[in-house]
C-alpha cells in the first residue's frame, strides 16, 4: 500500500528530481523531518523526540521521518552470519532491516509499528526485502550461502514494486534466497499463508520458520509449511517446562529428519549456548558467539559443506485427498456405513488425542454431514488450530464453529469422503471416493483408504487448503 502523502512517480524516483540520500546516513536534518507542533505561546517550534515530548509530536516525527524513507529508499541491511555448528564456518547470512543510522526508526520494530500505523506496510516491507537482496549483491554473496530475508505475513502475498522488479528478479537468479517468517505470524492466518508459501517454494526461494515453539499449536503447521530451516529460539526454551521442550524437540526434529530441513539455534552468545545447541539436535547457529550484525564480507568463498535447498524432499502430489493417498496406498471396496464408521473412528480419535491441531474434511453431500457428525466437529473445533468441512453446496457454518466451503460440483474433490487430522503426535487421514452407480443393496459404493502416514496426510491436508478463500477454514 503507497502512502498519499509521497510525490513519487512510476518508476520510483520523487517528481521533484530530488537527489536520493544514501540509505545509511539519511539523517533528520538531511531529511527535513523534523517535528512541527505548536508551542504554548502559539508560535511553532521545531525539535526532535526527547523527554517530555508529548505522544502525538512524536508520533507526527514518525511519520515525517517515514515518508522521508519511503521517498528516498532509505533502508539498508545488516547481515548476521548463520554458521554450521559443526565448523562454524558461515553457510549463510540473515538480513536485518535497519532505517537511518542514529534515527528513531533505525530499529526494525520501530519501523515496521510505524508503517503499519501509517497504512504502508506492504512497501516497507518490500523495501527491506530490496536492501537485502542489493547489500547482497554489491557484496557478491556467493549462491551457495543462504540469504534469509524476514518478510512480514501481511507483505508476502503483495506485488512486488516497479522500481525493485529488476532487482528482485536478478536476486532470484544470482542468490539463494529463503523467504523467513515468523511462527506467530503463520498464526495469524494459517491457511492463507500456507497457500501463498506453496507458491514461494514454486518460484524457488527457500522457506524459514522463526521463534518456533512459542505457540505448540503450531507444530501441527510443520509438515504443510516444510520449511527448509526451522529456527529454534534458545532464549525462550530455557522458559519452557521440559516435558513442552522434550515435546517441542521431537517434533521438529522428526520433521527434519523426514524432509532433510536444517534445525538452527539461535542466540548463541556463549560456548555453554554452543554445546545446549548441539545437545538439542541443531546443525546450524546464529547469535553473538559467531559475530554481530554488520557489512557482508565482500567475496566469501563457497562453505566446506554449503546447506543444499534442491535437495528437500518433495511433498506427496495430488489434487484431492484420495488423489494423494490412493497413488501411494492399496484402496478397498466398502459401503457407505464402512466409511461413515472410519470417518466417526478418525474424528473421535482426533477428539481424544488431538490440541491445537488441523482437522479438515470433506463430504460428496452436505446431507452426509449428519447431526451426529456436526456435533464431534463442533466438539473439535473448540480446541483447533485449523478446522473446515467441504462439499458441493454446503453452508458457510454447518456447525457451531466450524467453517463450511461450498466447492464446485465439478471439482475433482466433489464425490469424496474425507477426513484429515494432523497433530504433533497424530495423524490420520480417511479418503474414500465415491464409484460411479450403486452397489448390490441401491446404496452408493466406494474406494477407501485410510492411512496414518504424516507425509501422505499432509499432503491431503494441503489439497484441501489450497481450495480455502481468505481464511474461511482458519480459527
Amino acid at each position: 500500500m503507497v502512502d498519499p502523502d509521497r510525490t513519487v512517480s512510476t518508476n520510483g524516483h520523487p517528481h521533484n528530481g530530488a537527489r536520493r540520500e544514501d540509505a545509511s546516513t539519511l539523517s533528520l536534518r538531511s531529511a527535513a523531518i523534523a517535528a512541527v507542533a505548536s508551542g504554548r505561546d502559539g508560535g511553532t517550534r521545531l525539535g526532535l523526540a526527547g523527554v517530555g515530548t508529548p505522544r502525538p509530536v512524536v508520533n507526527e516525527i514518525r511519520r515525517s521521518l517515514l515518508r522521508a524513507i519511503l521517498a528516498n529508499r532509505a533502508i539498508h541491511a545488516a547481515y548476521q552470519s548463520v554458521v554450521s555448528l559443526d565448523t562454524r564456518e558461515a553457510v549463510g547470512f540473515e538480513a536485518l532491516a535497519r532505517g537511518p543510522r542514529r534515527s528513531i526508526l533505525e530499529q526494525p520494530d520501530a519501523l515496521l509499528k510505524t508503517a503499519e500505523a501509517a497504512g504502508c506496510l506492504e512497501e516497507l516491507d518490500w523495501m527491506c526485502r530490496g536492501a537485502a537482496v542489493k547489500g547482497a549483491l554489491a557484496a557478491r554473496l556467493d549462491p551457495s550461502l543462504l540469504l534469509l530475508v524476514n518478510v512480514h505475513p501481511r507483505a508476502l502475498d503483495a506485488s512486488v514494486p516497479d522500481d525493485l522488479v529488476d532487482l528482485m528478479q536478478r536476486g532470484a537468479s544470482e542468490l539463494s534466497l529463503v523467504a523467513e517468517l515468523t511462527e506467530a505470524a503463520l498464526a495469524s492466518r494459517p491457511a492463507a499463508l500456507l497457500r501463498v508459501l506453496a507458491s514461494v517454494r514454486d518460484r524457488g526461494f527457500g522457506i524459514a520458520l522463526g521463534d518456533v515453539g512459542g505457540d505448540p499449536r503450531m507444530l501441527s503447521l510443520l509438515p504443510l509449511v516444510r520449511p527448509d530451516v526451522i529456527k529454534l529460539n534458545l532464549r525462550v526454551l530455557e522458559q519452557r517446562p521440559e516435558p513442552e521442550v522434550a515435546a517441542l524437540l521431537a517434533a521438529v526434529n522428526e520433521q527434519c529428519e523426514r524432509t532433510g530441513g536444517a534445525l538452527l539455534a539461535e542466540g548463541i552468545e556463549t560456548e555453554a549456548h554452543l554445546t545446549a545447541a548441539r545437545a538439542l539436535g541443531a546443525t546450524l547457529g546464529q547469535g553473538y558467539l559467531f559475530g554481530r550484525p554488520g557489512r557482508l564480507p565482500m567475496r566469501l568463498g563457497r562453505p566446506e559443506v554449503p546447506v543444499d535447498l534442491g535437495n528437500r524432499a518433495r511433498m506427496p502430489g495430488g489434487q484431492t485427498p484420495f488423489e494423494v493417498v490412493s497413488a501411494v496406498r492399496r484402496v478397498r471396496s466398502g459401503n457407505q456405513d464402512l466409511v461413515q464408521s472410519l470417518a466417526r473412528l478418525v474424528e473421535s480419535q482426533a477428539i481424544s488425542l488431538v490440541g491445537g491441531g488441523i482437522v479438515l474434511g470433506s463430504f460428496p453431500r452436505p446431507d452426509l454431514f449428519t447431526s451426529e457428525a456436526q456435533r464431534r466437529w463442533a466438539h473439535l473445533a473448540e480446541d483447533t488450530l485449523v478446522v473446515g468441512v467441504f462439499a458441493p453446496g454446503m453452508r458457510p457454518q454447518p456447525a457451531p464453529g466450524v467453517p463450511g466451503v461450498a466447492i464446485d460440483p465439478e471439482d475433482p474433490l466433489a464425490g469424496e469422503w474425507s477426513v484429515v487430522v494432523i497433530a504433533p503426535g497424530f495423524a490420520a487421514a480417511l479418503v474414500a471416493a465415491e464409484q460411479p452407480g450403486l452397489g448390490p443393496d441401491g446404496r452408493p459404493r466406494f474406494d477407501v483408504a485410510l492411512t496414518h502416514d504424516r507425509e501422505l496426510v499432509a499432503a491431503a491436508g494441503a489439497s484441501l487448503l489450497r481450495r480455502v478463500a481468505g481464511e474461511k477454514a482458519a480459527r
